[in-house]
């Protein structure tokens, strides 16, 4: 869930930067339905490991736990 929310937050922020142009099908129902496509697009891409996030994660969190298993921190 964490990617998904992560790459939820960086399509928001991509789509923030409108560098002053205007949609041409802009409005309140274009903005909702932009939201609900990237919260799908999100959910898909993170279902599938396509950022490999978690498997990043789960890696940097194995070393650490190796680490202050054999004493060292």
């Amino acid at each position: 869930q964490f990617e998904a929310i992560f790459l939820r937050q960086l399509l928001a922020s991509a789509r923030a930067t409108n560098f002053g142009g205007d949609e041409l099908f802009g409005g309140q129902g274009m903005e909702t339905f932009t939201e609900m496509r990237d919260a799908r697009f999100a959910e898909i891409a993170a279902g599938t490991g396509a950022l490999g996030l978690a498997s990043m994660i789960e890696m940097q969190l194995a070393r650490h736990m190796d680490r202050t298993a054999d004493g060292g921190a």
